[in-house]
């Protein structure tokens, strides 16, 4: 029997898991509904890279391997129409990020917004 097998994971982990379900894997979100302070929860890693979080995968079945082959499955079942499943195993790899186009409309302030600021700079100064 290994040492990992003797971990147990605590009532807080089980219910941040549960929630995980419910909320669509929103790790954050469901940290905060199972009782982790909001700076805790900011840092979705303080759950997901404990060995707590790692036992109850385990006992789910959700190990890295059973992941990593059903991703492969897939994309060899999917020879043609495969780059959702593609995108997943680069993120989950690391070897992509996720980034949010910004428009320079979105950023640029508008007269009413700069005259707003000139007013607070004024009001600093």
């Amino acid at each position: 029997m290994t040492k990992q097998s003797n971990i147990k994971p605590t009532e807080k982990q089980k219910r941040a898991v549960k929630k995980m379900t419910e909320n669509h894997g929103n790790v954050s979100k469901s940290m905060r509904q199972a009782g982790y302070t909001y700076n805790t929860a900011k840092k979705p890693s303080n759950l997901t890279d404990s060995k707590g979080f790692e036992q109850l995968c385990k006992n789910a079945g959700l190990t890295d391997d059973f992941i990593l082959n059903c991703l492969t499955e897939d994309i060899e079942k999917k020879p043609q129409n495969r780059k959702g499943e593609l995108e997943l195993a680069t993120k989950i790899r690391g070897l992509i990020v996720e980034r949010k186009e910004i428009k320079l409309e979105d950023i640029t302030p508008t007269e009413e917004k700069k005259k707003t600021i000139g007013d607070r700079l004024k009001d600093l100064l």
